[in-house]
């Protein structure tokens, strides 16, 4: 079975501490932040969240019609030569 262990924190004053102490308890903090589960992900999807597909689609559509009431491209044809 695991122990659980308490998060490191970091020192009180980070410019007094020693860079070698610094780099040491963010290492911790990260090995810490690894090594718990992680947590479970819902079986039904959110029902607030917005639909992706649809907000994909009205964005296109915008697009569209930005671009019909800009008109044709008026800049000139690059040449290559």
């Amino acid at each position: 079975m695991k122990e659980t262990q308490a998060v490191p924190q970091p020192p009180d004053s980070m410019q007094a501490a020693d860079p070698a102490d610094r780099l040491e308890a963010a290492l911790n903090r990260i090995a810490y932040a690894l090594d718990r589960p992680q947590p479970a992900i819902p079986a039904e999807p959110d029902p607030h969240a917005p639909d992706l597909q649809a907000l994909g689609a009205n964005i296109d559509a915008l697009c569209a019609r930005i671009r019909d009431m800009l008109g044709p491209d008026d800049a000139p044809a690059s040449t290559e030569g």
